[in-house]
């Protein structure tokens, strides 16, 4: 039976973020680990919707090559007004329904 085309996209995005894991950890990085000060560690979270992510997305997430905490869709920061810059790059997430 042919596996379904969705069901392929998203196996696809959990075997690169498997990969980008499994790099990290082999450079000795594990990304659920962060140095911190009191006060100052924000989990990733969404300030127009007020979801604050938790699970796999919160490691999708909190990668140490990003230090700000706050991620939205491109039409949220539209509809807030915005701008995105040039270059940026944009992160899956999974959701669950």
């Amino acid at each position: 039976m042919p596996e379904h085309r969705l069901g392929t996209s998203i196996q696809r995005r959990h075997e690169e973020f498997a990969g980008q894991i499994i790099a990290m950890l082999e450079k000795g990085l594990a990304p659920w680990q962060r140095d911190w000060e009191a006060g100052t560690l924000f989990p990733p979270f969404n300030p127009v919707s007020g979801t604050v992510y938790s699970g796999v997305n919160r490691l999708m997430l909190s990668k140490p090559d990003y230090a700000d905490p706050r991620w939205m869709t491109s039409r949220q920061a539209h509809g807030e007004g915005y701008w995105i810059r040039k270059g940026a790059k944009s992160r899956p997430i999974v959701l669950l329904f």
